[in-house]
């Protein structure tokens, strides 16, 4: 009598695994997507943390990028369980895989690649271009590559050279996707006003103009105390000095809260944030205004700044809200 192969036990755990990595994943950019949507640190998300995700880097098609890493973690987790839920990843009596298992182990590995490549690529932006370290975004990455892992040891392929050809047009794929989010729109104009941090490196440029009404109310907030303070790598501090325009901008009363920004004020930053928590209830973010004794948080419309600071002067600001341009 012969006796059956065993089952290799990688194999009869590689579902289980990858939905217990999946589901870290999950909780992971779920964290960082809430992270991003609020605009709130809670504090777990330290200084790397906070740099990653209001980099240019953090958003695709105006949504955080966590969030499609999100979809991406449901998917792995919602094919790695589909067998286990109805009935079991082998034929009873064989160690053939049913056809459900048989039919999600490609779709699984062709995800699994697609996620590592995407997370490798983040590693190398965060080591050259961002200059963070970011736990969450690291972790994600181990999570990925250790889901491709699992896909290609944890099943039994009748070859692994069928994974060649899907793989490499899923590579090809995911590099060309991934170039193209992130390939620069255009070139700088060399007229604009670039926002860099202490070491020289672009992150954003403002190119509006300013007005008469722009420049005046930009003078009434200096004049009266009112105080901007705000990060090199806040986007929406980016967006607010570009409402102003390239000129009035640098006649705001602007403080540096990032450590590595240029001309940086952290320490006034420390003093201000309990205060501003204890005024407005809310989680200290950039940027945040004082006006009038008063603290309002996140970017205000001209019109806004106005009203709070009681201008008077003319108010037919010339520049809509618009992102502002990244290298």
């Amino acid at each position: 009598m012969v006796r059956a192969k065993s089952t290799p036990w990688i194999q009869t755990w590689s579902r289980p695994l990858m939905a217990i990595i999946a589901g870290l994943g999950v909780i992971d950019t779920s964290y960082i997507t809430y992270e991003k949507l609020t605009n709130q640190s809670s504090g777990i998300c330290q200084a790397g943390c906070s740099t990653v995700l209001n980099s240019p880097y953090a958003e695709i098609f105006g949504q955080p990028l966590a969030l499609f890493g999100l979809a991406a973690y449901l998917v792995i987790f919602g094919l790695a369980i589909a067998p286990l839920i109805s009935g079991g990843t082998t034929i009873e009596g064989s160690n053939r895989p049913t056809a459900i298992a048989s039919g999600t182990q490609l779709p699984l590995f062709l995800t699994a690649a697609a996620m590592t490549l995407f997370s490798g690529y983040l590693m190398y932006l965060l080591s050259s271009e961002i200059h963070a370290v970011c736990y969450f975004c690291i972790a994600s990455a181990i999570f990925s590559t250790s889901l491709l892992i699992l896909s290609i040891v944890g099943f039994a392929w009748e070859s692994l050279g069928q994974l060649i050809f899907p793989g490499l047009i899923t590579s090809m794929v995911t590099i060309v996707a991934v170039l193209g989010l992130y390939a620069p729109a255009q070139a700088f104009d060399p007229n604009m006003t670039l926002i860099k941090d202490r070491s020289g490196n672009v992150f954003f440029g403002v190119g509006t103009p300013s007005g008469t009404a722009e420049t005046q109310l930009a003078n009434h907030l200096k004049s009266t105390g009112a105080t901007m303070y705000g990060a090199y790598w806040c986007p929406h501090c980016c967006e607010q000095k570009q409402l102003f325009g390239q000129s009035a901008m640098k006649d705001l009363n602007y403080v540096e809260c990032a450590a590595d920004g240029p001309n940086q004020q952290s320490d006034v930053c420390r003093q201000v944030v309990p205060e501003v928590e204890k005024l407005t209830g809310e989680k200290f973010g950039f940027p945040t205004w004082k006006i009038n004794g008063q603290y309002y948080p996140g970017r205000k419309p001209l019109t806004e700044l106005a009203q709070l600071s009681g201008y008077k002067g003319p108010q037919d600001f010339q520049n809509p809200f618009q992102s502002c341009q990244m290298p």
